[in-house]
């Protein structure tokens, strides 16, 4: 421990004179534990501020007998009559196991009002036993029957507090008056039994079974198999976690729920896959945090050679001179990371107290400890490479003042990162080529962080051939030039660090900001292929279809129009999707075949079982199963699986051509349905069924009518005309309205719409064709950022670096140099490390993204399956502007500010 003691005292020492040299370093590794701490410890306190354990066994009454899978997530009961005075409570309660348990626990997505202020909001009804007893909330009091506890936020939306009445409208019931006790933290409204519903008198099949609601058991065991088929048995469905993470045996399975067994059983390289790339995400973070402070670690031990080098005479072994360099790390994570630690907890702790007095706070301490174990060992890492560079050291040399990381040639380990750079470019390219099919896309997805954790990996190891290039390209260059490039090489510990850092900064950054760009013009480019690119779409929220007349949306969609000038409009009416709850009509197509997923092959098959990657007939039959999913654009909020329309329609669609146009409005004007084109043309049989529950579909209307299958392939759903609608017996729902302005609609004008639509009404919502998610001028703005940072970057380095620098000018100067040629050469080498680090990082990030984007998939017969990403990758020129030219030029200028003497044209006359 002494010799441990004596190596690290030079380190110690040098971080007492100079803590503002390492306050860089500190700040790194604080700020994301701090973030990371503040997060956590506000969402963990949000979710569990009624501390309410979380049952792993729920159960929901279905009637007669059940089957299920393991996970519930497949299951079938056969439905039963229940005799007068049936209580569901009591039958669960005799068929429980011994000793277990069960409370109702409801959530229900609501509308809570006051007058005219309206919000939705999820409402929990708990038993009054599973209150904490020990909670006493300083904003308000926990409710009882009849009052309700509301979120913050709803709250402060409707303008209530404790004392006031507000109505609620759970879907089920309706025009319920309930006093607010209080407000309390978290997302959620909290009621006590009986304000939802009774538990006495409460059934599954109430609509409650739709949302997070249910018996929630609890008991003396782990809840097992059998436990399962005795409430199946009884008539309920039971999701045990319990079960899940013990799943029988597939021969104890139902035979049409073996496969899900076996799924359960053999599910570890999914699972190992999804592990794996959360990993490589965050070692992602951890790899770019370690790059971006070991500049600071590099040039201190750069400065620092004579006394290594010193220690080294006087008997001090290899293995001490790295525990003195890896010091430096040690002592700034430790530092950093508690500062971050107490930061974090402590500011979060105080501030929740502020807002939620009275409400306990949660700290996830595993977490937030583990947290800080990272930031200490990241920070030794990015210290570990400095340190075996300067054991390696001369000792003659260092106490001359010489760095042990002069780049004075070649050396064959420089080729490791470029040589890996080509693999990893190469094996992205076949993997992409390989598993780029549709049933191979999930494997890629989940190797994609890891390959390009490997290519950040690659690229930084390429900085030490950049620097070295650097000098062999400026050795005929000017003086200041030459100069700059040749000092790169000799403080290779200033350089490398600096370029690696900003290199995989701006790799990464413009990744994931031009893979988003990529993703976002590819689903604009396919919306416009279907629908006209200026519509819009003013429509109830989703599920609401059938709530608004024509007279409730024309506000909402006189506000749009007014925004966005003439327009012509069309009245969306249809058939609208039903919810799984309660029975709903569909639209079924008599005689439609359809190619099911078979798991031993991994792909659908046709009815007969040929396989449509190698049978053409299987191919043409399976094409619109197979095809890309659908868009929806401007009709993205539109609640139907059918329009019922006239040719009036067809000027929403912009992906016909004047022949399908013309027999598509042909068509419309009589008894017909259109279909995507793919789809089967003809007459066929279509039936208006009920369904819903486990009974069978009853058939309300069926009638015969042709099929003309001319819509745009990836329209979603199916156009009924009018004549159709009536001979099939639908009763036409208003949907919403479209707009088709005469020009399209920037960022600015749909922003505007919707939060003109949200301050001003309640229940609407608007789609757009081609929706624009950034606001002009987004890419400058994120690539001004990252310009700063990489001048912030480079001038911290230079800073660093000073007195390295100032000798070797002190001896230029006594040489007769110009005066100027210390503040020129600093700039040059500013300018170079800024530009090879940007314009090598831009690089990479847009071969990255190309790599990572999707191909376009074709069957065997040449059908486009799925247009891919790939050709949507765009070079965002104003990136490379800012990037690889003005910020270069700004870390020159930044860089002429060092080693500039007062007076300069004065200097050499004194």
């Amino acid at each position: 421990m002494s010799s441990l003691l004596a190596a690290t005292r030079p380190t110690r020492r040098d971080m007492a004179r100079h803590p503002l040299r390492l306050l860089a370093a500190i700040l790194l590794v604080a700020l994301p534990v701090a973030l990371f701490s503040v997060n956590l410890v506000w969402a963990w306190s949000n979710q569990s501020a009624l501390r309410i354990a979380e049952p792993r066994t729920v159960a929901w009454y279905s009637g007669g007998q059940c089957i299920q899978s393991p996970d519930a997530t497949q299951a079938h009961c056969s439905g039963a009559e229940e005799p007068p005075g049936f209580s569901e409570q009591e039958h669960l309660a005799a068929a429980l196991p011994e000793g277990f348990t069960a409370q109702l626990r409801l959530n229900r997505l609501s509308e809570v009002s006051a007058g005219p202020a309206v919000d939705s909001v999820h409402v929990r009804q708990l038993s009054a036993d599973a209150l904490p007893r020990n909670l006493d909330p300083e904003t308000g009091s926990l409710p009882g029957p009849g009052e309700i506890m509301l979120p913050k936020s709803t709250a402060a939306r409707l303008g209530v507090d404790a004392g006031d009445e507000v109505e609620l409208d759970t879907g089920e019931r309706a025009g319920r008056s309930l006093q607010v006790s209080g407000v309390m933290p978290g997302y959620a409204a909290l009621t006590v039994e009986p304000t939802l519903a009774d538990p006495a008198a409460y059934r599954s099949v109430d609509g409650f079974g739709a949302s997070d609601s249910g018996w929630m058991i609890t008991g003396p065991d782990a809840f097992t198999w059998e436990d399962v088929l005795a409430l199946n048995e009884a008539g309920f469905l039971v999701q045990s976690q319990d079960v899940i993470d013990d799943p029988p045996p597939a021969e104890e399975l139902a035979p049409e729920y073996r496969s899900t067994g076996t799924f359960i059983h053999d599910n570890a390289l999914s699972t190992w896959l999804s592990v794996i790339s959360a990993a490589a995400i965050v070692l992602i973070g951890v790899v770019l945090l370690l790059l971006l402070i070991s500049p600071v670690f590099t040039i201190a031990v750069s400065r620092q050679s004579r006394v290594f080098a010193l220690m080294s005479s006087q008997g001090a072994t290899p293995r001490q001179i790295r525990w003195a360099v890896l010091a430096y790390g040690l002592f700034t994570g430790l530092i950093g990371a508690t500062l971050g630690l107490v930061l974090g907890v402590g500011g979060t702790s105080l501030w929740w107290a502020v807002q939620n007095p009275g409400w306990p706070v949660t700290v996830p301490w595993l977490p937030v400890v583990a947290a800080w174990g990272f930031a200490v060992l990241g920070s030794v890492l990015a210290a570990f490479l400095p340190a075996v560079l300067a054991a390696r050291a001369a000792i003659s040399a260092g106490i001359q003042g010489a760095t042990p990381d002069r780049m004075r040639g070649w050396r064959p380990w420089m080729a490791v990162g470029p040589v890996a750079l080509v693999i990893i470019v190469l094996g992205w390219f076949l993997a992409g080529s390989v598993l780029g099919g549709q049933s191979d896309r999930r494997l890629l997805h989940d190797l994609e962080p890891v390959l390009l954790l490997l290519f950040l990996l690659s690229l930084a190891a390429t900085a030490p051939v950049l620097v070295w290039g650097l000098g062999r390209i400026t050795r005929s260059a000017p003086l200041a030039l030459r100069l700059a490039g040749r000092n790169a090489g000799r403080q290779s510990l200033r350089s490398v660090p600096v370029v690696a850092a900003l290199m995989a900064l701006v790799f990464i950054a413009l990744t994931v900001i031009t893979t988003e760009q990529t993703n976002q013009t590819h689903t604009q480019a396919l919306n416009a292929s279907v629908y006209r690119p200026e519509a819009l779409t003013v429509s109830p929220t989703f599920g609401s279809a059938g709530q608004f007349s024509e007279e409730d949306l024309a506000p909402a969609v006189e506000l749009a129009r007014s925004k966005v000038g003439p327009a012509e409009s069309i009245d969306l009416y249809g058939l609208p999707f039903g919810r799984s709850s309660v029975p709903w009509i569909e639209l079924h197509r008599v005689g439609q075949q359809h190619c099911m997923y078979d798991e031993e092959s991994g792909t659908l098959l046709a009815p007969d079982g040929s396989d449509p990657r190698t049978d053409s007939g299987a191919a043409a039959l399976c094409l619109p199963d197979r095809r890309h999913a659908p868009v929806s654009g401007a009709l993205g909020g539109v609640d139907a699986q059918a329009l019922i329309a006239g040719p009036e329609i067809l000027s929403l669609f912009s992906g016909m051509d004047e022949g399908k146009r013309a027999a598509a409005a042909e068509a419309l004007r009589g008894p017909a349905v259109l279909m995507r084109t793919g789809e089967t043309s003809g007459e066929a049989e279509f039936q208006v069924r009920e369904v819903g529950g486990e009974q069978e579909p009853v058939v309300l209307g069926s009638a015969t009518l042709p099929v003309h299958a001319v819509l745009p392939e990836l329209f979603p759903g199916r156009i009924v005309s009018p004549q159709a609608a009536q001979a099939l017996g639908i009763e036409p729902v208003y949907l919403g309205t479209t707009l088709l302005p005469s020009g399209g609609l920037d960022h600015a004008t749909q922003r505007d719409i919707r939060e003109t639509l949200a301050e001003e009404t309640y229940g609407v919502q608007v789609s757009y064709t081609v929706e624009h998610w950034s606001f002009p001028g987004y890419s400058v703005v994120v690539a001004g950022v990252l310009g700063l940072i990489v001048l912030v970057v480079v001038a911290l380095a230079l800073a660093l670096s000073a007195p390295q620098s100032r000798r070797q000018f002190a001896l230029l100067d006594a040489l007769g140099a110009d005066p100027s040629l210390a503040s020129r050469t600093s700039a040059v080498l500013a300018g170079l490390l800024a530009g090879v680090a940007t314009v090598t990082g831009l690089v990479a990030a847009y071969l990255a993204s190309w790599l990572g984007a999707t191909r376009t998939v074709t069957d065997i017969n040449g059908a486009v399956l799925e247009v891919g990403e790939a050709g949507f990758v765009r070079v965002d020129w104003w990136i490379v502007l800012v990037l690889a030219v003005v910020t270069p030029l700004a870390a020159a200028a930044v860089g002429g500010l060092f080693h500039r003497r007062r007076g300069e044209p004065e200097y050499r006359e004194t």
